[in-house]
């Protein structure tokens, strides 16, 4: 990996950078509630977004082009479609009128995921995973929300959804901090399966593109790897010495499934092969990521 554009709109801390499933934008969110949407032909921002309250979430529909869900530390959810082009980009302060608000729930927003093949987007707020049905571009009904997930261990807080994942035959599974990992049929509310982690203090996951592992980031000393067919642990990865614990860090594979992408609090990013788990290269970073 090599840099390919340093971009500098943001003035505050980003929490949230996210590609368009076409790769054409760049999506992202900062701690001064600020989203910044980028063309990555030109590395020009074609929209702005600003709110009062922190971006946490961002999701790209897959089924309305160019069309970004943002969540908010408020609670506020907004749908925003992107209608620039390259050949007629709009004011750099398009605000958040331009977009649709979802709704306003519980607790700030942690995780967004949509079920491209039922329409259904899912929330996780506060402590509680809500979902909603999309009908056209702006128009979302049917809220409902999902139960608790079973208890794993006695003792521990409320669980906390942290990421949600829906899986290709439109499972839903969440992660939840200070809890586990469940997975949900979203027409039953019923559990399907469950992994009971090593450390329950979980941080960000992802799922293989083959949805054969989990690799989750626990906020204790690395990350854990779960095959889901037997919902058990496969390995762990140590985290570096220098790295912070109960940090919240990023980690998702890559396209093919080939490497795992993982941050960290010491200011770089690590690419492991998936297999061996060895660090193929270090990202630097001027900062703390």
């Amino acid at each position: 990996y090599e840099i390919a554009e340093t971009l500098t709109g943001h003035t505050s801390s980003i929490t949230v950078v996210l590609f368009s499933p076409d790769g054409e934008y760049l999506a992202s969110g900062s701690e001064s509630g600020v989203v910044l949407v980028t063309a990555t032909e030109s590395w020009e921002t074609v929209k702005t977004l600003v709110n009062v309250s922190p971006v946490t979430a961002l999701l790209w529909d897959p089924t309305f082009p160019v069309t970004l869900v943002c969540g908010f530390a408020s609670g506020a959810t907004l749908t925003v479609h992107i209608v620039a082009t390259l050949s007629n980009l709009p004011s750099k302060q398009d605000r958040s009128e331009h977009g649709v608000w979802a709704d306003t729930f519980d607790g700030p927003i942690h995780c967004i995921s949509i079920n491209d093949l039922g329409h259904i987007l899912a929330i996780g707020h506060g402590r509680e995973v809500t979902l909603l049905d999309q009908r056209t571009l702006s128009y979302w009904e049917n809220n409902r929300t999902m139960p608790s997930p079973p208890e794993f261990t006695e003792g521990l807080p409320a669980p906390c959804p942290r990421v949600l994942h829906f899986m290709k035959d439109g499972r839903l599974v969440v992660a939840y901090m200070d809890h586990g990992i469940v997975c949900w049929d979203v027409a039953s509310m019923s559990v399907l399966w469950n992994i009971v982690p090593r450390s329950c203090s979980l941080g960000w996951s992802a799922i293989s593109p083959g949805e054969k592992h989990i690799v989750v980031s626990n906020l204790f000393d690395g990350l854990d790897f779960y095959s889901i067919a037997n919902c058990t642990l496969s390995h762990s990865v140590p985290c570096p010495i220098n790295q912070q614990s109960n940090a919240l860090v990023p980690v998702l594979y890559s396209s093919d499934g080939s490497a795992v992408i993982v941050g960290g609090t010491s200011g770089s990013v690590r690419v492991l092969d998936s297999r061996s788990c060895e660090t193929l290269q270090v990202l630097s970073h001027d900062g703390q990521l």
